[in-house]
């Protein structure tokens, strides 16, 4: 890819019909031209590229980070992209694409209020429920060294609704004492959620460690199952 800067290329676990990556989509004819792109996994070891279709289009962003989170514990997973910008287009602003359900997303991030700082040069968001309200709040940490475009890291607290959540911490015994690898799938109603225990994410950030999950107007999940790194499964209904 001559003429080319290859900035970051960004996976990112969560479920979407089946499982997706986000990364750099580079069409050759354009120069310094950096688009996210979304790939639907098609089941049969093939993906379509869907970023149109689902209402996601990022160009110049120069994302470092994108995250699977679920915002407003309806049970779907949302997406938010950290992006740096470059020199081209100086910051750019963070997008949440909120989940519509139907295989599109809607971004609000500005809605709200997640846009990031706008004089930053965002590196990294970290999520978790620092105040235990059941809803994922966000650090996003500035990569403040870079000039013009450096700025403070923020703290944004999630406001919450009515929603309903469950969250899930594993101590190991047998497997390691954090849990690290474990998969554990829920179902409410018709809704089967997963999520893996893991310290992948991008960027110098780190999720918590505890397993969230939006049950939307459910109280309880029907059944709770956790596959332990060492092949154990436990079955809690």
């Amino acid at each position: 890819m001559a003429g080319y800067e290859l900035v970051s290329v960004i996976t990112t676990p969560g479920e979407f019909t089946e499982v997706i990556s986000v990364g750099l989509d580079i069409p050759p004819a354009l120069t310094n031209a950096y688009y996210n792109a979304l790939y639907r996994n098609n089941g049969n070891g093939t993906f379509q590229q869907v970023s149109s279709a689902a209402g996601m289009s990022d160009r110049f962003a120069n994302t470092q980070q994108a995250q699977w989170v679920d915002v407003d514990n309806d049970g779907d997973l949302d997406l938010y992209t950290t992006n740096m910008g470059n020199t081209y287009s100086g910051n750019e602003p963070n997008r949440l694409y909120r989940n519509n359900g139907n295989g599109t997303f809607t971004d609000m991030a500005t809605a709200a209020g997640l846009i990031g700082p706008t004089e930053g040069n965002d590196e990294c968001s970290a999520w978790a429920d620092y105040n235990n309200d059941g809803f994922l709040d966000v650090y996003i940490a500035n990569n403040s060294w870079v000039g013009p475009l450096a700025g403070p890291h923020k703290l944004y607290l999630n406001s919450g609704n009515s929603n309903h959540w469950l969250k899930i911490g594993l101590t190991g015994t047998t497997s390691n004492r954090l849990g690290i690898g474990a998969k554990i799938r829920i179902t409410t109603g018709n809704l089967t959620q997963f999520r893996e225990v893991g310290v992948d994410t991008s960027g110098a950030c780190h999720n918590s460690l505890l397993a969230h999950f939006g049950l939307d107007d459910f109280t309880r999940a029907d059944v709770i199952t956790v596959t332990w790194p060492g092949g154990l499964v436990q079955v809690l209904a």
